[in-house]
């Protein structure tokens, strides 16, 4: 198992447990990354007066949680929950492991925080309508420690001077890769990526993916 067990930020009771539950779903190195979300959202939290570090840590330690389910099992949890599945959803369900997440830890835990449960639900594909802890919390997961990205020095860089900057950054960028592979987009990202672009967003000269 990875260890996991240094943190800067003393884990109350209910983070603990969360932890737990999360490490009892993880893999080692599922694990590793989580634990850099975690740490990485709190710090951009505090570091730009976001607020909600308690929930953005707990978001943290569950939001993959439910990646490796089977995607027949992520699509019965969907129907389950009445969730409104997307076309997108139905051909490729693995975008559906956040919210998935977030309806194992309501169920299992009593974990019914609206922070959280947005910033998971999120943290895939972003959204229009993405609050300013929400974009945090997708940048913690696209640039914590052990992502080893070709631009994600820059987009460290640019995290630590300004979200939306940093998040059209890191978005483009993922969207490229995604093209290149020739995969399937959400349209939630690209909605996105308009929307900062509409609003005058810009990162400057770009870094090959």
């Amino acid at each position: 198992m990875a260890d996991t067990t240094s943190f800067s930020h003393p884990l109350s009771p209910l983070e603990a447990r969360v932890r737990a539950w999360a490490e009892a779903r993880l893999s080692p190195e599922r694990l590793v990354h989580t634990a850099g979300v975690v740490e990485t959202a709190a710090r951009l939290a505090q570091r730009h007066g976001v607020g909600h570090v308690a929930s953005l840590r707990l978001a943290g330690w569950i939001h993959d949680a439910a990646k490796a389910l089977p995607r027949a099992e992520l699509l019965r949890l969907a129907e389950q929950m009445g969730y409104p599945i997307r076309a997108i959803e139905r051909h490729e369900p693995l975008l559906l492991h956040g919210p998935a997440a977030v309806w194992l830890a309501r169920a299992e835990l009593g974990l019914d925080d609206a922070i959280m449960a947005s910033a998971v639900m999120l943290h895939t594909t972003g959204d229009s309508s993405m609050s300013t802890a929400d974009k945090v919390f997708y940048l913690a997961d696209g640039l914590e420690p052990s992502r080893t990205f070709p631009w994600v020095a820059q987009g460290r860089s640019l995290a630590e001077e300004d979200i939306d900057r940093a998040l059209l950054f890191v978005l483009s960028n993922k969207l490229r890769r995604l093209l290149h592979k020739g995969a399937i987009i959400d349209p939630r990202a690209i909605e996105l990526r308009n929307r900062l672009l509409l609003d005058g967003v810009a990162f400057g000269p770009r870094e090959d993916a």
